[in-house]
């Protein structure tokens, strides 16, 4: 560029700077110098002989129109644009505030329409398109062999330890593989006081595999993963950040921090950057642990040793070679997976059922997450329910901006006489409607962080939820934000900018009113049309929901689950190992018994719908599989319960008896069944003293009996399918470990809520650091089961009530323009004898056209739109005749409801004043 070009390209921007922020500056400049010119002509006019008056008209006729050339020096600065969009936002603000009413009205659609997509998207940005803060979250993977559908869960058989050191031998695929253990309670001593946290027991490559640095310190390595890794100052451990900052108040000195996690050491030795909790997302990690001491910390003993070849490895995954595939390296993966089962499996009874299974590869890259499985399907059926909320809410205020143009008809003729362009107005109409929707918008942003709060405390039947689910401002919101304020303003813009400018001059300038009599908003007739459609669609899915919602609430869970306080208890996390936790349950059980209130307590190893259970295998001696059964899965629930499990439930015993005080190790070993195991393995045969086996091995003697029938119950939801399960003393069981946690059943005369205060003294009272967690009500325990629902059916019917309130806003609008208009129609009527009772079939006769249009369209949408929710729904079809006659009633009598006041205002019309008006 030659340097004329370049100080010619300065000089250009520095006039259009000035032309901004110096806007009156220039314009006295730009007037002053035409006046010179002015000045000058006149002068040499008046030398030449002509008088001042002469001079001044032969000198403007010179220079031509003055006005028209400093427009066109304005145009030649460049921001003749940017000029005029200030005075549209000017006139569009100025023209708001003048129409309160309207600008309230849109306002407040607007923000409630807005701030639900808003909220709903932020929890699908949240819940389903967020990924993990590591380095290529994209390459990570999740590994595990195939499930395999048992019952109420589909089960995959466990990678082990043996496993996973193979696969690290040989996997060409995979650029590092690793593994992590989640567990909910951990006792974190840190000088002498103890609190419970969550926490992650990681391998040696977890954080060099997720690509995550420390924040402070040093990330862990896989030589902390080795027994020579405890030093003497404890086990190397990472603490999250919030953990850093709430527990040890941020101070940089926490490196070389000793803790006690349930009584094992560890010194501190890094601290997780702030974005990264662990992969679980739904319980973020507070400390992180090296896989080698998992069985130490579990048993809160050193003695514990370390893990075996044949221990689970927790959850595995892998990250990707640059170029490789899930397919080969799943393909890779099986092979040496069999190799190390075929290697070890010398006596296992299900060694022909591990040869059939293979490695699956799952993307790991947005963590894991039950809230995710869980309320995916719902989130993308609110999306769907808000976004046509805010077709509704743009159809709404089209109808009004409508009645506005239609009513400014007179001023946008004058202006186009003058000659001011179609596009002009066009633009002027769009920057007003894109103002309401930036308005609308910041509203609806206030709406959206309630909203979104709201929903999940919803989700997560209010208990504390990950960070990870709060509200973050990342560029897809963002984004979504912008776009749905724009495409908002088309929506509800466009139509009545282009019907503005389609106005007959002549007609629009006559005096009379004729003319615009003569619109009667047809477009905004086939808006309410479509708003009572969309409304009546929503109504039925809400009237679903909310049938689901009772057949939930009314369904038999097989047990009486009021008046039940539960509890868990962690003893291990103290110290109690063998005899002393044996001996701890008695006395727990005894004091428990003892408080005035209490009619019955007891014990189990997992409460009723917590989605736990143990699986095991039972080996009926005589059973002859059904065709296509295959016993290599029997897997059957298990629940290890205390004494007086059935009657302080009150799950009803249909044959034989409870567990009681007698069933110890010492005596010998019983089970319970529930009435569909029975069915499913004895038939018509009394399984009473018949005995059965969990050991698979080939000749293994039956060594358990049964002792009891029990009758089905719910188990993990309200809404499963019964299935096989089976009930053993916790105290017999081989599956008990003292590292366990405990759970109680306390049966309670009165609230059991006024109970918990006193059972908590009870138990302090055997001792003050007893790790108490997860004080709840039977009916709580119930409700969480069903937030899903629980929210589909308020959302819905919040979102129901809301477009219901939409459209009814927007025929009472149409109808009330629509009288205002006819009002000399309905004057000449009734002074040709109409009465009062005609004028109102006639209203009411245009309102059950739009009624009956809208419901005839609303029921076909309904009937369509409802076979995708069909797997939502429990008690109900998709096709629910109620739910489709209540819904069109209820869209009716609202429909009427708003016609009212415009039919009475039309009623009331005095034939000689309307007259005069016409």
């Amino acid at each position: 560029m030659r340097w004329s070009d370049g100080v010619r390209w300065i000089d250009k921007l520095s006039l259009r700077l000035r032309t901004v922020f110096l806007r009156e500056r220039i314009e006295q400049e730009l007037s002053s110098e035409f006046q010179f010119h002015l000045d000058q002509q006149i002068a040499e006019n008046i030398a030449k002989g002509m008088s001042r008056e002469e001079a001044r008209y032969a000198a403007l006729r010179a220079i031509g129109g003055i006005s028209q050339i400093q427009e066109q020096c304005r145009d030649a600065r460049g921001l003749n644009f940017f000029e005029t969009t200030l005075q549209d936002l000017r006139y569009a603000i100025r023209n708001l505030r003048h129409a309160p009413a309207f600008t309230a009205v849109a306002v407040f659609s607007l923000a409630l329409g807005i701030g639900a997509n808003t909220a709903i998207f932020s929890l699908i940005d949240s819940f389903l398109l967020n990924t993990l803060p590591v380095r290529s979250p994209q390459q990570l993977f999740f590994f595990r062999t195939n499930r395999v559908k048992v019952g109420h869960f589909m089960v995959s058989h466990t990678l082990l330890n043996r496993d996973i050191d193979l696969m690290l031998q040989r996997a060409t695929q995979a650029q590092g593989i690793a593994s992590f253990q989640e567990v909910s309670r951990l006792s974190v001593a840190v000088s002498g006081h103890a609190e419970l946290s969550p926490g992650e027991f990681v391998s040696g490559a977890y954080f060099d595999v997720l690509g995550v640095p420390a924040y402070l310190g040093r990330a862990m390595v896989p030589a902390d993963n080795l027994r020579s890794a405890n030093g003497g100052r404890g086990w190397p451990a990472m603490i999250s950040y919030g953990y850093w900052q709430r527990r040890f108040g941020g101070t940089a000195n926490v490196i070389g921090s000793a803790v006690d996690i349930n009584t094992i050491p560890f010194t501190i030795v890094g601290v997780m950057p702030p974005a990264f909790s662990g992969i679980a997302l739904d319980e973020p990690a507070d400390l992180v642990m090296p896989m080698i001491t998992q069985a130490q910390v579990e048993a809160g003993s050193a003695s514990a040793g370390f893990p075996k070849p044949d221990n689970s490895a927790g959850m595995p995954f892998l990250r990707l070679k640059p170029g490789a595939s899930p397919q080969s390296a799943a393909a890779e993966l099986t092979v040496i997976f069999h190799d190390a089962e075929a290697a070890a499996a010398t006596n296992n009874p299900r060694k022909d059922e591990i040869a059939r299974r293979f490695i699956e590869l799952d993307p790991a890259h947005r963590g894991t997450s039950g809230l995710r499985s869980r309320f995916s399907e719902p989130l993308q059926a609110l999306m769907a329910v808000v976004a046509v909320v805010m077709l509704i809410a743009c159809a709404n205020i089209a109808s009004l901006l409508l009645a506005r143009s239609n009513a400014r008809r007179r001023e946008f003729a004058i202006r186009l006489s003058l000659g001011c362009s179609r596009g002009r107005i066009i633009r002027q109409m769009l920057t007003e409607s894109l103002m309401l929707s930036v308005i609308g918008s910041a509203a609806g942003v206030i709406f959206a962080f309630w909203a979104r709060t709201l929903i999940v405390r919803i989700a997560t039947s209010g208990q504390p939820y990950s960070p990870a689910f709060l509200m973050h401002w990342d560029l897809r919101l963002l984004a979504f934000l912008s776009a749905i304020c724009v495409l908002n303003a088309l929506l509800f813009g466009v139509a009545p900018a282009i019907r503005a400018t389609r106005v007959d001059q002549n007609e629009a300038l006559k005096s009379g009113q004729a003319a615009e009599r003569a619109s009667r908003l047809p477009f905004g007739r086939v808006v309410v049309t479509g708003q009572i459609a969309l409304s009546l669609t929503l109504v039925i899915g809400a009237g679903l929901f909310l049938a689901t919602l009772r057949k939930l609430y009314q369904a038999n869970l097989g047990f009486n689950h009021d008046n039940l306080l539960m509890l868990t208890l962690d003893p291990h996390l103290t110290g109690y190992q063998g005899e002393r936790s044996t001996a701890l349950l008695e006395e727990i059980m005894q004091r428990v018994r003892a408080i005035p209130g209490v009619k019955s307590a007891t014990f189990m190893n997992e409460k009723p719908f917590t989605g736990r259970a143990y699986l095991t295998s039972a080996v009926i001696p005589g059973y002859v599989p059904k065709p296509g059964e295959d016993l290599a899965n029997n897997w059957t629930i298990t629940y290890l319960v205390g004494p007086r499990y059935f009657g302080t439930l009150q799950m009803p015993l249909l044959a034989g008896r409870d567990f009681d005080d007698r069933d110890t190790t010492s005596m010998p070993k019983v089970a319970i069944l529930n009435e569909t195991m029975a069915r499913h393995y004895f038939g018509d045969r009394n399984p009473i003293g018949q005995r059965i086996s969990f050991d698979l091995k080939k000749g293994a003697r039956p060594d358990v009996e049964i002792i009891g029938v029990v009758r089905d119950a719910r188990y993990f939801d309200i809404d499963e399918d019964h299935q096989d399960a089976i009930f053993t003393p916790l105290e017999q069981s081989a599956s008990r470990n003292d590292s366990q946690a405990v759970s109680f059943a306390i049966r309670t005369a009165a609230d059991p809520d006024r109970m918990a205060a006193d059972v908590r003294a009870a138990l302090r009272s055997i001792d003050a650091n007893l790790p108490l967690y997860d004080f709840t009500t039977m009916n709580q325990q119930v409700q969480s089961t069903i937030s899903q629902q629980r929210m589909m059916a308020m959302l819905s019917g919040f979102f129901g009530l809301l477009a219901l309130t939409l459209s009814a806003i927007g025929l009472y609008g149409v109808l009330a323009y629509s009288v205002s208009q006819r009002t000399g129609e309905i004057g000449v009527r009734m002074a040709l004898g109409a009465n009062r009772g005609r004028i109102l079939q006639m209203i009411l006769g245009e309102t059950g056209q739009l009624l009956g249009i809208g419901v005839i369209v609303g029921l076909g949408m309904s009937f369509a739109a409802t076979r995708l929710i069909k797997t939502m729904l429990y008690g109900v079809t998709p096709d629910d005749p109620r739910s489709f006659l209540f819904g069109s009633l209820i869209l009716v009598l609202v429909g009427v409801c708003a016609a009212l006041l415009p039919a009475r205002r039309a009623v009331s019309i005095e034939p000689m004043e309307a007259l005069r008006y016409e």
